[in-house]
């Protein structure tokens, strides 16, 4: 498989990710799983930003990493870096076992799906996506 460089294509798949996120959230107490959609839904976001910037798809999953990226083109990406060390911890940690598992709450799930909504509704209109 390869992936495509249409940034517009990559958002899209960042809106989805958002809408499972909220959706889980409404059912079942799946919490981790709606965080992890909170997660992908803003490294697909970073990840089209960089895109549409640099015409690269960057090989990583580290939202600090990605974010630092997007902060070369605008300062502004700094103001989420706290919010998405957190958010980053739910793409590993939610989808295997563990013997110190992490437990994500109601409210974890939620705040990360306000911090997935912030960063995209941010790189679309960056992008007049």
């Amino acid at each position: 498989m390869v992936d495509t460089k249409d940034y517009l294509q990559w958002l899209a798949k960042a809106e989805n990710d958002l809408k499972a996120a909220k959706l889980i959230l409404v059912g079942e107490q799946l919490y981790d799983i709606s965080a992890f959609h909170c997660q992908q839904c803003v490294e697909k976001a970073l990840k089209a930003y960089v895109l549409y910037h640099e015409g690269i798809i960057m090989e990583t999953h580290s939202l600090p990493r990605l974010n630092q990226r997007c902060a070369k083109h605008d300062q502004t990406f700094l103001d989420f870096t706290d919010s998405l060390h957190i958010l980053n911890s739910f793409y590993i940690e939610t989808r295997y076992p563990a013997v110190d598992e992490l437990i994500v709450t109601r409210a974890n799930a939620e705040s990360a799906v306000d911090v997935a909504n912030r960063v995209l509704e941010y790189v679309k209109s960056s992008l007049n996506a």
